[in-house]
């Protein structure tokens, strides 16, 4: 399934990346000035493009209809418009961001008060980034499957491991050597005959 969705994502990034491109050579061939502003126009269209291109392909192929794929086009092209409209605010973000403090320290002055935008943002990169302080694992609940192991226990699961693989195959041998003496004992048998 991981291999399937891996696919998917280069499907969409490949076309995305290729329609970005394409536009950004006719910018470049009319001798057109890069805004930023076009820049994220740019990459919205060619997000949505490729999202429903996408969600397209993998509605035909999952539900093998072809009534099927507009909703996968349409799907998927909101889809990639939320992702790519929660990206372009972020990176808005992170860039006045880092242009305040290039003005703070090059002028001494404080950094100027955070808009009302930039203070939801600046609220949900600080819980991001104390998610990220504390391992992950640790703060699942102990009924869960998953956990970190120890290199001393990661070793006694690989020994475990090797025994089992050990007794397997010494059974399998014993198998092979009555399967041997069987034969043997059937063409002593038919060579008496």
């Amino acid at each position: 399934m991981s291999a399937n969705w891996s696919l998917y994502a280069l499907f969409f990034l490949t076309n995305r990346e290729a329609l970005l491109h394409e536009r950004l050579e006719k910018k470049e061939y009319l001798h057109l000035r890069p805004l930023l502003s076009a820049r994220e126009t740019d990459e919205m269209f060619s997000s949505v493009v490729a999202g429903g291109i996408t969600g397209g392909i993998l509605s035909l192929i999952s539900m093998g209809r072809k009534a099927a794929i507009f909703s996968g086009i349409g799907f998927f092209a909101l889809v990639s418009a939320a992702g790519q409209y929660s990206f372009t605010l972020w990176n808005r973000w992170r860039r006045e961001r880092i242009l305040r403090e290039m003005a703070g320290k090059q002028h001494g002055a404080a950094v100027v008060e955070e808009s009302k935008d930039s203070g939801v943002m600046a609220k949900m990169g600080k819980r991001v980034r104390q998610a990220l302080a504390v391992d992950p694992i640790s703060r699942l609940p102990d009924w869960f499957p998953l956990r970190r192991l120890s290199s001393s226990e990661y070793r006694g699961i690989l020994e475990l491991r090797r025994e089992e693989v050990r007794a397997e195959l010494s059974s399998i041998r014993v198998a092979i050597d009555a399967m041997n003496v069987r034969e043997k004992a059937l063409i002593s048998r038919i060579a008496r005959l």
